[in-house]
């Protein structure tokens, strides 16, 4: 708006010097003509053919000067105009908006927003963290002391105090053990009665409940240990196990007899 009030200023400045450029023209063609006093000389042909052309000029000067204004004026009213109806359109679309939020609010519904931003989808995956504790089945017999005459006397005492079945069994069940514990933790979980002797590189276990290496004589008796079957080939504190494995603790006599 403040350009379009320029130009229209600018537009009346042009036009009033070209009025008085003309003006000052017509007055240096007639020379002495003076009307203001009241002269009565006589004009000439030319002289009032070059008034006539100032005036023509001046008028379509002035002709000029006022489409210009007037397209100026039109522009300006235009322009204002525009920004009347946008401003309008706001107001309203504000107003209506407004209207709707108050709406919902009172009526306790609200309208669906889309949102653009996209989220990720939310995926469950299983934990790959290992349990700190395992399970582990622990196998105690003496079934070859049983079958043995040598045992007799040894096992209906054992049988009669409750350290082992007339099958020889003493304990079998599973037993839980924290992940890096060996075959001879899991025998101590068992709360048989257990004796070891500790070397500087290992434990040794020669008794359990009551039944003793080379007991009765038998001087190539003991005890020996299989894990899932496979027999041991390091001391019992020092084979660790894992989660399921199955732990085997036999009374042996003859060599083999133990499976």
């Amino acid at each position: 708006m403040k350009r379009q009030c320029t130009r229209r200023m600018i537009a009346y400045a042009i036009a009033t010097l070209l009025v008085l450029a003309l003006t000052f023209a017509c007055v240096a063609a007639c020379g002495s003509f003076d009307i203001g006093h009241g002269d009565k000389t006589e004009l000439t042909d030319g002289t009032i053919s070059s008034v006539d052309s100032a005036y023509t000029s001046k008028s379509s000067v002035y002709t000029s000067s006022e489409s210009l204004l007037s397209s100026d004026h039109h522009a300006l009213k235009s322009s204002f105009i525009s920004h009347l109806s946008s401003d309008r359109e706001t107001t309203k679309t504000s107003k209506s908006s407004k209207d709707d939020r108050t709406t919902a609010k009172s009526t306790g519904r609200t309208s669906p927003t889309t949102c653009s931003q996209e989220f990720p989808p939310t995926t469950t995956t299983a934990s790959t963290t290992r349990s700190e504790f395992i399970d582990v089945t622990v196998f105690v017999e003496c079934r070859n002391a049983v079958k043995h005459h040598a045992f007799k006397d040894k096992i209906e005492w054992m049988i009669v105090n409750g350290y082992c079945d007339a099958d020889g069994l003493m304990f079998e069940d599973t037993v839980r053990l924290k992940r890096g514990e060996t075959v001879f933790d899991a025998l101590v979980k068992t709360e048989l009665q257990v004796l070891y002797r500790t070397t500087i590189f290992s434990k040794y276990v020669y008794e359990i409940n009551r039944l003793r290496e080379k007991d009765c004589s038998q001087s190539r008796s003991g005890w020996v240990y299989l894990v899932n079957d496979a027999f041991g080939q390091v001391s019992s504190d020092a084979w660790i196990l894992n989660d399921n494995d199955r732990v085997h603790w036999g009374y042996t006599i003859v060599e083999g007899d133990v499976k």
